[in-house]
């Protein structure tokens, strides 16, 4: 009888797992464009893309790079990812590596209450690929809150750099304010964010990033701005374009 229950859920589970393409019951909770995230991840089955450019320009440096993330949302709790910031490209030593590629998982704890936020924990390691940062570990903090037509997100974390050489920790802090400007179309983004000094491995950074951005879909969501840096010899000025899709459905959940 054992055997007879769990043939039939294996059975049960395969036949759900036909991939699907969005509707209008899927939505992307683009972590791009603010330094920060959502607490909130996509419902099980649901795959993320979030694919981006973006220029930096500081006083004597500029440089561009290609970011992209995958996120696959396993369970309620659970959110496997996968990316990195991608090729990059400095002027004028005219340097080009490709960025580490970082892989882990977003744990979500809470769903938000009515008086209470959303809490979640995510956990990347960065593997080195062109040999650049060495061996990297990242663990965020993320709370976020729904305030009338206000979306509020909190980060705080760690970055450790060269943990296969000699480890530097970098602790950094980030939080965003998006509203509607066009309900469920248009929408802007103001975030204000700081990363600690960590010589040798990364100095301080920090600034005021700000975005339009547009979702044509629910689960298509368009968004491009700039990123004007507190230390104008790390950052005085970025401007970034990204999208954040979903692309396919693995298997729906009651």
């Amino acid at each position: 009888m054992r055997s007879r229950t769990i043939a039939a859920a294996l059975l049960t589970s395969s036949s759900a797992l036909a991939v699907e393409t969005p509707d209008a019951r899927d939505s992307a909770l683009p972590c791009r464009p603010t330094v920060s995230c959502t607490a909130d991840i996509t419902a099980p089955g649901t795959l993320e893309a979030e694919l981006g450019v973006q220029a930096t320009k500081s006083i004597s440096t500029y440089s561009r790079n290609v970011p992209l993330l995958f996120k696959l949302t396993v369970t309620k709790f659970l959110q496997l990812q996968l990316g990195s910031n991608g090729a990059t490209f400095t002027e004028p030593a005219k340097n080009f590596y490709v960025d580490n590629v970082l892989f882990g998982a977003k744990i979500h704890f809470q769903d938000q209450t009515k008086y209470g936020p959303s809490f979640a924990v995510t956990a990347l390691v960065g593997v080195p690929v062109s040999n650049v940062n060495g061996l990297e570990a990242f663990v965020t903090g993320h709370a976020s809150k729904d305030i009338g037509p206000i979306h509020a997100d909190l980060n705080a974390g760690i970055a450790e750099s060269a943990l296969d050489s000699t480890p530097v920790s970098q602790p950094f802090v980030a939080f965003a304010l998006g509203a509607p400007v066009v309900p469920k179309l248009l929408g802007v983004t103001l975030e204000t964010y700081y990363f600690a000094d960590a010589p040798p491995a990364a100095p301080h950074d920090g600034g005021v990033r700000f975005a339009l951005t547009l979702a044509p879909r629910p689960w298509l969501v368009f968004d491009a701005g700039g990123d004007v840096g507190f230390f104008p010899s790390v950052r005085s000025f970025s401007a970034f374009f990204g999208m954040t899709l979903v692309p396919a459905i693995f298997w729906r959940t009651k």
